[in-house]
């Protein structure tokens, strides 16, 4: 999935908000999570009623945003 893509999927998601889209985009900037944007599509995807509220619960929960120190490298832009 490119930038794009998951951008565009990240705005349909339900009370979406500009910088709950950037943060989620430097979520999977950052080398080590890389492959995490498939995961969060899936999430999406498999909850098709999940807010961006939802989504940022999952990505701390089960993606380990808040525990990796590398992820203090995000940065709203």
């Amino acid at each position: 999935m490119n930038i794009n893509e998951l951008k565009e999927m990240l705005y349909s998601v339900d009370r979406s908000y500009d910088d709950f889209v950037s943060l989620v985009v430097s979520f999977v900037k950052i080398p080590e999570n890389s492959s995490k944007d498939i995961l969060i599509r899936d999430y999406i995807v498999s909850h098709p009623r999940a807010n961006s509220s939802d989504v940022l619960e999952y990505m701390i929960s089960e993606l380990g945003m808040a525990n990796n120190p590398s992820n203090q490298e995000l940065v709203i832009a």
